[in-house]
């Protein structure tokens, strides 16, 4: 009888150690950076990722940014705050 008790005493903890590991591994932190500009070139420029760091640095990224496939992207800070 004491060892039934033990035994869902047991298992208990285990499902809430489950559950609590779980819940940590589904939240997944955002990346790090905002897309918001295209990168674009005027004729006197030469260099779009110059251009995309100025423009983030400009608008409060305190860290620039570069060109990539989806645009210019400005990188977060280390909390995931843009400035």
């Amino acid at each position: 009888m004491a060892f039934g008790i033990f035994r869902h005493f047991l298992l208990g903890i285990v499902c809430i150690a489950l559950v609590i590991s779980g819940a940590t591994m589904i939240s997944a932190k955002p990346p790090p950076i905002d897309c918001n500009w295209a990168c674009e070139l005027q004729p006197q420029e030469t260099d779009y990722n110059i251009k995309c760091s100025r423009r983030c640095q400009e608008n409060g990224y305190k860290k620039g940014g570069s060109c990539t496939k989806g645009g210019c992207c400005c990188i977060k800070d280390d909390n995931g705050n843009e400035k």
